[in-house]
């Protein structure tokens, strides 16, 4: 059987606490509908939790959740964190404390001596008695209940569906304790009301009050205190492990990390890049704060790369889904024994949207595509004289139009330059079935565009008119561009080729000028055409190409 990772554990047991929290808040949340049905859901969930399982799956769950907090603790090697881990963190090490006086004083007492408890009981002890318990049973939940949503939202932050699930999530992490709340200060209203009405109802709740006298509050007392000291005991001694490491980690010895961009770090032996990144205060994109779970960290390696340490099976899953190659290693997770050079693949402004990003596409694939260039014709002869909303909206309505053909056909929209746009096709799918859908997206857009010329045909002087060209070959797939700027595109003698087809639909007559050699490789059935031979600037070979009209493209083929 295979042992779960340390990090699976602490995620598994922290769901299991977030359950059990879950329910107190929900059963708190049914005093709106009055005492009577908290205590039946109460009755309900102490029968699962102090069952025998379910008594060993929270209290296991607690003090191996608690240990591994104080792992993670020792484990770090800075602890430079955003707000929001800091916030997780010190929330965490805060409930112990809360949690003492509320396990001793109903689960352990209840064990011990035997007491009969219900939520009457209780709600008569916090609203009637003392007040500061009332006040801790609440903050235990709310900081309970926040630490654990923090948890939830760094666990499923990196997940495809997370935009989606957002707005509920952030609602329920609202609500829910909103609710709570309610729902506890309603109940107590109630239980303090009908001791008045009738003190015969509350005698019982009363008694299990008394049955505590000096020696067993004293007793409980103790317990309390053994376990926020054994809390700061483990705390000492994480902290104190750290110094230990760190004076062990300068005594052997240091590695030189050498970025591309420029700097060069020294750091002890056994320190990750990510961290030596951080110690020279050199931006290093990591949206999992260092976990190996989200890859924007990820680096090229240039040299030093064969006497690298091998990936850890929770590394080399990460990279394996985003289809790496063997130069490329997780920042946080390498820790160099030897010098190397590296170079951050990701800008450091990356977001949880980059954590499924492949390598090869955003960091330089080859590929087999086909590009389409299209241009309006003579449009800033049409622009002259026009007011600047009239322009912008005829362009803001061509690009519409012909982004909705472009992405019907399957192709992806490269970029819109003015009058003009550049889309690839087979990004996705075989040579084959690129080049058919650039010349089904050529079918279509002339379509558009006879349907946006039947539209204007009252504010026109005369009808639009386009310019295609298409080509198909191999072409370098990769993100460009700096900041916001950044978009994926594909550079080549292809784009240039596509370009340059585009301005001869003018020379030949034609909507769309074709290289013969992707009308080959769509396989698609043309009417025989004129060819005519181009040379391309910088290429001694010839291009052989055809002009059609895009139009009798679907009328020869089923499409």
């Amino acid at each position: 059987m295979k042992i779960p990772s340390l990090r699976r554990l602490r995620l598994v047991t922290g769901l299991i606490l977030f359950t059990y929290i879950s329910g107190h808040l929900i059963n708190h949340a049914m005093g709106l509908a009055g005492l009577f049905a908290m205590e039946n859901l109460r009755e309900l969930l102490q029968g699962l939790w102090r069952s025998l399982p379910g008594t060993i799956l929270l209290y296991g769950s607690l003090v191996i959740h608690l240990l591994l907090a104080f792992w993670a603790i020792y484990k770090r090697r800075r602890l430079r964190m955003p707000v929001s881990e800091w916030a997780q963190l010190l929330l965490g090490l805060t409930i112990p404390p809360l949690l003492a006086a509320h396990l001793f004083g109903t689960r352990l007492a209840v064990e011990l001596y035997d007491l009969e408890t219900s939520y009457g009981t209780l709600l008569l002890l916090f609203w009637g008695g003392d007040s500061m318990l009332a006040l801790k049973q609440s903050l235990l939940l709310l900081v309970a209940w926040t630490h654990g949503c923090f948890g939830i939202y760094f666990w499923l932050r990196l997940k495809r569906f997370f935009p989606q699930v957002r707005a509920l999530l952030l609602a329920s992490a609202v609500g829910v304790p909103l609710l709570a709340l309610s729902g506890f200060t309603a109940a107590g209203r109630e239980a303090l009301l009908r001791a008045r009405a009738n003190p015969d109802w509350a005698e019982p709740y009363r008694a299990a009050l008394q049955v505590l006298g000096e020696p067993e509050v004293a007793t409980l007392g103790l317990a309390e205190t053994l376990l926020l000291s054994l809390q700061a005991a483990l705390l000492a001694l994480a902290l104190s492990a750290r110094l230990v490491r760190y004076g062990l980690q300068h005594r052997a010895g240091r590695v030189v990390v050498q970025y591309s961009s420029g700097p060069r770090v020294t750091v002890a032996k056994g320190t990750s890049v990510l961290e030596a990144s951080q110690f020279a205060g050199i931006p290093h994109a990591s949206v999992c704060g260092g976990r190996g779970r989200c890859s924007t960290c990820r680096i090229g390696v240039r040299r030093g790369l064969e006497s690298l340490p091998k990936s850890s099976d929770e590394e080399q899953r990460v990279l394996d889904r985003i289809h790496a190659p063997a130069n490329v290693r997780l920042a946080c997770q390498l820790r160099p024994a030897s010098d190397l050079e590296v170079h951050p693949l990701l800008p450091p402004e990356s977001a949880p949207r980059h954590v499924h990003s492949l390598v090869g596409r955003r960091h330089g694939e080859e590929r087999l595509t086909t590009v389409l260039f299209a241009d309006l014709r003579g449009f800033t002869t049409l622009a002259e004289g026009r007011l600047p909303y009239d322009v912008i909206f005829l362009l803001n309505r061509f690009a519409r139009e012909m982004g909705e053909a472009i992405t019907e056909a399957g192709g992806k929209i490269d970029k819109f330059m003015g009058d003009g746009v550049m889309a690839l096709f087979g990004l996705e799918s075989s040579g084959e079935i690129g080049a058919q859908q650039a010349l089904r997206a050529a079918a279509l857009m002339a379509e558009r565009l006879d349907q946006l010329n039947e539209s204007l045909a009252h504010d026109l002087p005369e009808r639009l008119r386009m310019g295609i060209g298409i080509h198909a070959g191999s072409v370098i797939i990769g993100e460009i561009g700096f900041g916001d700027a950044r978009s994926l595109t594909a550079v080549g003698d292809v784009v240039n080729a596509a370009s340059r087809m585009e301005a001869l639909t003018k020379e030949y007559g034609n909507d769309l000028v074709v290289s013969v050699s992707t009308l080959e490789l769509s396989g698609l059935d043309i009417p025989a055409q004129e060819r005519h031979e181009i040379t391309l600037r910088g290429r001694r070979e010839t291009l052989a190409i055809v002009a059609i009209n895009p139009r009798t493209i679907r009328r020869n083929n089923t499409m």
